[in-house]
């Protein structure tokens, strides 16, 4: 199946894996991590895992809520240094709450979606030829630039939707770097080191990070690592539709999708989320708080991953599954797709599987991020009205993999 998957979507190379019990029980490496250098995919492989990223943002969220230093339904201002406000409904505040269900009305406009960012020259660090570290722009500033009046990145009419916080469904990474913002400012702390010192450190996360330096500093070899490939034309190159290296890539809103991790350590993670908050004698969540990370709060748009819970999205139940919902997050962005599920419930109760791939599309399209639909893809999703193939066979094929993958835990 994997093997099918990349000849069908031109992907370089894959890594998968299998938890129960707590434990990986079960992962592969599949095809190229580095074409160029010859490497071969393992499940000790680091690749960027995207909007998977946000999966650790919600858990953070509430262990500082557990912690009784944020209130999910108090206005964010008043956390901040500076406020954020709907330039046309400024009267309703925008929550916590909102930003983890989706529902705050700060939208990502052309200009970051494109990553055209003004004056943020380098604010991308990214290289079809090499490596060259991390992007000069802090989380905080570029929050600011873009969501207070005056702002260098700030567009009233565009970097809000048509609608006051908290009424709409309107994804958005810009907003979830605000988290991150929030998590700096009751922490004192920089998010991605508070984020190693309470999370990864005590799941024994030792080869997780969010920058460059972290490679660097940590002895971590470029070998490990897994080129992101795009077919297509990319920004600022002269090359055309083939396998493009992409390079080193993350961006400043690091709590929206900048963490690099392995299938073997990313595994550790999703057994804390199988054991509801536990692993291996460290428990960063009580059952309490973590049902209620988990619980429906809003429905979603999404075909088939009708319901968001705080960053997370709950799965239509399915065979595979035992009949319960799956809940999770996938990732896409240049030469990336990721995928983290796990069943809380039933008889599958405690089973997640997990997936990285350093290619995301034959066209490339940025947009088909938006289109993903959790471990399915309708008929009506971006993705089938585009006419993209690949793209398409992709989100279905990958689809058809995760369900395979729990059809196969239930022989582990």
């Amino acid at each position: 199946m994997a093997e099918w998957l990349l000849r069908q979507t031109s992907t370089a190379g894959m890594a998968c894996g299998i938890v129960k019990r707590g434990e990986l029980v079960w992962s592969r490496g599949f095809g190229a991590a580095n074409i160029s250098r010859g490497t071969q995919v393992t499940p000790d492989t680091i690749f960027p895992i995207a909007s998977v990223t946000k999966t650790i943002t919600s858990v953070a969220m509430h262990m500082l809520t557990e912690r009784g230093m944020i209130d999910l339904d108090a206005p964010i201002s008043d956390y901040l240094s500076f406020r954020v406000a709907h330039p046309r409904y400024g009267d309703t505040e925008i929550t916590p709450r909102m930003i983890l269900t989706h529902h705050s009305s700060i939208t990502d406009a052309k200009v970051w979606l494109d990553k055209e960012y003004d004056g943020y020259a380098g604010c991308i660090a990214f290289s079809a030829a090499a490596y060259e570290g991390d992007h000069a722009a802090d989380l905080e500033s570029v929050m600011r630039d873009y969501l207070v009046p005056g702002g260098r990145l700030y567009d009233a009419a565009s970097n809000f939707a048509d609608c006051p916080p908290g009424v709409k469904f309107h994804y958005s990474n810009v907003a979830v770097g605000l988290l991150g913002v929030l998590v700096q400012a009751v922490t004192g702390s920089g998010f991605s080191a508070w984020c190693q010192e309470n999370i990864f450190q005590p799941l024994g996360m030792r080869e997780t990070f969010w920058f460059y330096e972290d490679f660097v500093r940590n002895g971590v070899t470029m070998d490990k690592f897994a080129m992101p490939y795009q077919r297509r034309k990319f920004p600022g190159t002269e090359f055309g539709a083939a396998d493009i290296p992409v390079g080193f890539m993350n961006y400043p809103e690091i709590s929206a999708g900048n963490l690099y991790t392995s299938v073997r350590e990313l595994a550790k993670f999703v057994g804390m989320l199988a054991g509801r908050g536990e692993s291996g004698g460290v428990r960063l969540l009580q059952e309490s708080t973590f049902e209620s990370m988990i619980s429906k709060q809003a429905d979603s748009p999404i075909a088939r991953s009708p319901e968001i819970t705080h960053l997370l999205y709950r799965s239509t139940p399915s065979p595979a599954t035992g009949g319960a919902h799956a809940i999770g997050n996938k990732g896409a962005d240049w030469g990336i797709a990721s995928s983290l599920w796990w069943i809380p419930d039933g008889e599958l109760g405690g089973t997640g599987i997990l997936g990285m791939a350093n290619n995301m599309a034959a066209d490339g399209s940025y947009a088909g991020q938006m289109g993903h639909d959790g471990m399915y893809l309708g008929p009506d999703s971006w993705v089938h009205r585009s006419g993209s193939r690949s793209l398409g066979i992709w989100y279905s094929g990958n689809s058809i993999f995760e369900q395979a993958l729990f059809e196969f835990a239930k022989e582990l």
